[in-house]
């Protein structure tokens, strides 16, 4: 059997607004919003042309010149690099004025419901979903800035965190030193700068996992999307066998003995017939800032040491958590075009099995919704669900897997 090649990451066109490829997929994936506000000329020449987001940009890059020049502490920097409440309100104001009157188009919005990245807003007006994009988007540019700038602890301090000593004169002067380029540019739209300092923030701290492995139907995934196409759904009780990763604690080691555990149980159901794709689902995760991703090295194993076809397998490479694996497997039912209404069943140990049908108020309290329905505990190693496309909801809070 020939081994895996190790994918590269397969970006999208993006505007000369952002910086670089990577840049275009973390705007996509992350700020939904932005991305297709700067693809869509007729709502950037309605924004260009407002005097108050024009004001608004200009006073923030004003604040950024200020910032570098007079800040000499992390905190001081954060904290005037934030956007501000008062701002985000002008803002959100300002974007639903020109939905309403038309200036950002109908077509503009349509293209926002379309990607469900605010699907819980859905049922608003088109004007107060404009506003609640916007502020979620705010949220997620001051999160980024509060976890990976000042040191914030974010959910999961173990493996989400600062890649540095936020206290340290040192990592104030490389953050410093990277913004200043920032401060150099000439911005007439609002949240370019925002933006692109958020993006900096992370690309200082090496944090660009939402930008790899895009798009999820290429690289590794080419084949196995092909043939989803032409699946002969009938044959099968589930539409996939849905394996979560365990990442090894122990730097270098490319893959648990728990994970090679859920693998061959999965070999076993997929050889049964009960589906006719896996889907090995698990992200850079254990430990911290790790080079090995759990679904790629999942799938090198199903593939080279328990002979299982190439084409049959999905990685899903984000996911951190038990939540996000389910949330992301949803994610994968729709955009791979499988049946919505066949459950995905779930193989693993009986530790998270528990952990998979008990899911629903971890998710609200951690996402503020439930990726799935109809959650059933079929015995110890197996339950099953049914994806939602509510699952398509960002995350802001998580900018490694939104």
């Amino acid at each position: 059997m020939n081994a895996i090649a190790f994918p590269v990451c397969e970006n999208s066109a993006f505007s000369a607004v952002f910086e670089t490829p990577k840049d275009s997929v973390l705007v996509k994936r992350i700020f939904t919003l932005l991305y297709l506000l700067d693809k869509d000329a007729a709502s950037k020449k309605s924004i260009k042309s407002d005097k108050t987001l024009n004001t608004v940009a200009a006073e923030w890059q004003q604040r950024l010149k200020n910032a570098l020049n007079h800040c000499d502490h992390i905190n001081c920097l954060t904290a005037e690099l934030k956007l501000k409440d008062t701002e985000i309100r002008l803002i959100g104001s300002r974007l639903a004025a020109l939905t309403e009157s038309g200036d950002i188009p109908y077509q503009m919005i349509k293209a926002l419901k379309t990607t469900n990245a605010y699907f819980n807003d859905h049922q608003l007006p088109d004007s107060s979903l404009m506003k609640n994009a916007w502020n979620n988007v705010a949220k997620g540019i001051n999160r980024i800035l509060e976890v990976y700038l000042s040191g914030k602890k974010p959910r999961y301090p173990a493996i989400d965190s600062i890649s540095f000593n936020a206290n340290s004169p040192e990592f104030l002067h490389l953050s410093k030193n990277e913004l200043s380029k920032l401060s150099k540019l000439k911005s007439r739209i609002f949240y370019e700068l925002p933006l692109q300092t958020a993006f900096k923030v992370l690309t200082i701290n090496g944090r660009i996992e939402a930008a790899r492995y895009e798009p999820l139907t290429s690289g590794l995934n080419a084949a196995v999307f092909t043939a989803a196409q032409h699946a002969n759904w009938s044959k099968y009780p589930y539409t996939a066998i849905l394996v979560p990763g365990f990442g090894p604690e122990e730097a270098g080691i490319r893959i648990d003995h728990r994970s090679i555990a859920r693998s061959k149980m999965a070999a076993e159901r997929f050889k049964k017939g009960l589906a006719p794709f896996i889907i090995v689902s698990g992200g850079h995760v254990y430990p911290a800032k790790t080079p090995y991703c759990e679904a790629i090295e999942m799938k090198k194993y199903m593939v080279e040491e328990l002979g299982l076809p190439a084409d049959a397998i999905i990685i899903e490479p984000y996911a951190r958590h038990t939540t996000t694996n389910v949330r992301n497997a949803s994610r994968i039912v729709y955009r791979f075009n499988m049946p919505q209404d066949k459950p995905v069943l779930v193989v693993t140990d009986p530790i998270q099995t528990k952990m998979v049908i008990n899911l629903a108020e971890r998710c609200k309290r951690e996402l503020g919704y439930i990726p799935f329905h109809d959650v059933k505990k079929l015995n110890e190693q197996e339950s099953s669900f049914h994806p939602v496309v509510n699952a398509f909801q960002a995350d802001v809070n998580d900018p490694l897997d939104p």
